[in-house]
């Protein structure tokens, strides 16, 4: 199974994508939290950093403390992000998370 998708964010008047560092990509990787911390999570991670070897993966299992941090602080990443991979569960499902960041992006 591979990533199920990428998505670029155009870059537009007054954004700087990938601005974390300059001229780098900028990777953020969702995936439904039941995924957290397994096999498959470290499999579509790897597969991941072997696609993009020179890109900044964020990875949503590791990035946030909790929820609450994750609203607080995913508005704010945004700007930062210059692509979004993400799976789905082992049902085919996202959840809500995945799905706000897929539609944010």
């Amino acid at each position: 199974m591979t990533p199920s998708t990428t998505r670029t964010r155009p870059e537009g008047p007054g954004q700087t994508a990938g601005s974390l560092h300059a001229g780098t990509v900028t990777v953020f990787f969702a995936s439904p939290k039941v995924l957290f911390g397994t096999t498959a999570h470290q499999h579509y991670r790897k597969q991941i950093a072997e696609r993009y070897p020179t890109t900044i993966i964020l990875d949503a299992a590791t990035l946030f403390a909790s929820d609450g941090h994750w609203r607080t602080a995913w508005p704010r990443l945004l700007t930062e992000i210059t692509r979004l991979v993400f799976v789905v569960g082992p049902d085919g499902w996202i959840g809500a998370g995945v799905f706000q960041e897929v539609r944010d992006a």
